[in-house]
C-alpha cells in the first residue's frame, strides 16, 4: 500500500471517478496554457523597445532639448533637474513609456524638451524625451561637450 492508502488502481479510479472535472478542469488549463491563450501580465517587448530607443544618442538634439542633470525626484513621476547654464532648477515630467521601464538616478543625465509644456500655463517646465543611460556613447557627441562641464559643477548631494 502506498502513501496515504492510495493504490494505483485507487488512483486510476480517481481520475475516471469523482475527480474526473477536477483532472478534465487542469488539462484544460494546461492546454490553454501552453498555447498562450491566458494573459501572462505585460510583455518583456515593451522594455526591450524602450531599452532600445535610450542606448544610442542621437546625431544632433533639436533646438527645444536640452541635457540636464536630475537633482532629484519629487514624486508622481516628477523630477527636478538643474538645467545647462545652472542657474535654473526646472521641475519636469516622467512621460508613460519610461515609467516602471527605466529608473533614473540622482546625478544622472537626462534629455529634457523644453517647449513641451510652452502652450499650457502650470509648474512643468518640460517633459523627459530621454533618459541618458550609457554616458560613454553620449559623451563623443559634439553636443556633449557644450552642455556637460557646466553640470559637471553643481552636485546633487
Amino acid at each position: 500500500m502506498g502513501r496515504a492508502g492510495l493504490r494505483p488502481e485507487s488512483l486510476h479510479a480517481w481520475r475516471t471517478g469523482q475527480g474526473a472535472y477536477l483532472y478534465s478542469l487542469i488539462s484544460h488549463l494546461r492546454t490553454k496554457y501552453e498555447s498562450k491563450q491566458i494573459a501572462m501580465g505585460r510583455p518583456k517587448r515593451d522594455f526591450l523597445v524602450t531599452a532600445a530607443e535610450t542606448e544610442s544618442p542621437p546625431a544632433s538634439l533639436k533646438d527645444s532639448h536640452v541635457i540636464a542633470r536630475v537633482r532629484k525626484a519629487e514624486g508622481n513621476n516628477l523630477y527636478s533637474i538643474n538645467t545647462p547654464d545652472g542657474k535654473e532648477t526646472l521641475l519636469v515630467e516622467l512621460p508613460a513609456k519610461f515609467r516602471s521601464q527605466i529608473w533614473i538616478r540622482r546625478g544622472g543625465f537626462v534629455v529634457v524638451n523644453t517647449a513641451a509644456f510652452d502652450d499650457r500655463s502650470n509648474k512643468l517646465g518640460g517633459e523627459i524625451v530621454n533618459i541618458i543611460r550609457d554616458e560613454k556613447q553620449w559623451r563623443k557627441q559634439a553636443y556633449w561637450s557644450l552642455t556637460v562641464p557646466v553640470l559637471a559643477r553643481y552636485s546633487t548631494y
